[in-house]
Formats: structure tokens, C-alpha cells, sequence
């Protein structure tokens, strides 16, 4: 029961990781709750985080309106998105 304890906590500290790298700070609580819903062990927890500051540069680049809400993010499990350069998306097609 500790180690469960434990985890969650370690868990619940990687949230406050990939809240404090958000772009947009909006519905903490929803955030949080899709986060814990998503993030079932530590090294799920950290995957998300790698994969949100893997693509941060590349929604830094948006205009704010097309930054997804953390929550969103989360739930359309957006860290499997293949992000490519926008300019080197339209070269190709």
C-alpha cells in the first residue's frame, strides 16, 4: 500500500511538472484529474511529460488560440502526434 502511496505522489509531482511547462494554464483541476487518468504509473507520467516538452517548441511557434488546453491535450492522448516543421508539412504535400 505504501509503494501505491508513493507512486501517486511521485505522480501527482510530475503533474506539477507538466502544468508549470504549459502554454496555457487554463482548468487546473480538469488537467489534473485527465493527467491522473492517463498517467497510471511513473514512467507513463514521464513519457507524457517528455513528449509535451518534445512538442512545446512547435505549439510555441502558434498563435495562442491554436495551443491545445492541457486537458485537451491529454485526453486526445496528443503525445502520440507525429509533430513535423509546419513549412516542412507543406513542402511535402
Amino acid at each position: 500500500m505504501k509503494v501505491l502511496k508513493l507512486e501517486r505522489k511521485t505522480i501527482e509531482g510530475l503533474f506539477d511538472s507538466f502544468w508549470s511547462s504549459q502554454l496555457r494554464r487554463v482548468a487546473k483541476g480538469a488537467a489534473r484529474r485527465e493527467y491522473l487518468k492517463r498517467a497510471k504509473t511513473v514512467e507513463m507520467a514521464e513519457h507524457i511529460n517528455g513528449k509535451w516538452l518534445e512538442q512545446v517548441d512547435h505549439y510555441g511557434k502558434k498563435e495562442k488560440e491554436f495551443i491545445p488546453h492541457p486537458r485537451k491535450w491529454l485526453y486526445d492522448e496528443r503525445w502520440d502526434d507525429e509533430i513535423e516543421d509546419d513549412l516542412e508539412a507543406w513542402k511535402k504535400s
